[in-house]
């Protein structure tokens, strides 16, 4: 009966490790082809154990399976991945992370480039409720990270054009403005000039108080 016992635990375990087996190839067969980039990493050391073909391509398409991650990409170790993984690991908390930047060396010569992530560490447990390994969720927005800078530079550029160009028009206002009061002192007195005098001071003192106004929206963008 003890005998009879031990080979059915025996069994029972062996039929455990079967059903596991089959449900990691299940969600293997799942994430491989999934459009993110996603990886399994195991144990203190971080080992891959999976990373699916959006995540090669992410990291130059080096062979990392198998691998610690100190060895498999030591430019993440430098910039302090592995400390964050650590506190995934020891806390049981994901890390979650929108638009965070990675020096990753994947360009075609194995060269540096700067890149953006949408970035999830999800710790994943065993039976016994201890962090047995790490699912990395990575979603590449580099572009749309560095289309935002862009648009960002392309606005300061704008706010400085119009500060620049509202001082360049106020400058030759004053001396016109100027002119059209002497004129209305000195001038020759005439019906039809007083009325052109008038028609040009007004729409002068019109597009003064415009620049005026582009002045203050200047101010305003710069914080002044």
């Amino acid at each position: 009966r003890e005998l009879r016992a031990r080979v059915e635990a025996q069994l029972l375990r062996a039929e455990i490790r079967a059903v596991q087996a089959a449900n990691d190839r299940r969600l293997a067969d799942m994430f491989r082809h999934a459009p993110v980039a996603i990886s399994m990493l195991r144990g203190p050391d971080f080992l891959f154990e999976f990373a699916n073909d959006a995540y090669l391509a992410v990291i130059g398409h080096r062979d990392v399976v198998s691998k610690p991650l100190a060895e498999a990409l030591p430019e993440l170790t430098a910039q302090g991945f592995k400390a964050l993984l650590d506190r995934v690991r020891e806390s049981g908390e994901p890390y979650v992370a929108d638009s965070r930047r990675v020096v990753i060396n994947r360009g075609p010569e194995g060269e540096a480039e700067e890149a953006y992530f949408n970035l999830v560490c999800q710790p994943v447990r065993d039976h016994d409720g201890r962090v047995e390994r790490i699912a990395v969720i990575a979603v590449d927005v580099t572009e749309l990270v560095q289309a935002r800078h862009q648009a960002e530079a392309a606005n300061r550029a704008k706010d400085h054009v119009l500060a620049v160009l509202g001082h360049e028009l106020r400058t030759p206002l004053a001396p016109i403005l100027a002119a059209l009061r002497l004129l209305e002192v000195k001038g020759p007195s005439d019906p039809t000039l007083d009325k052109l005098r008038q028609t040009i001071f007004r729409q002068t003192t019109q597009l003064s108080k415009l620049v005026d106004d582009l002045l203050d929206v200047g101010r305003i963008i710069t914080g002044k």
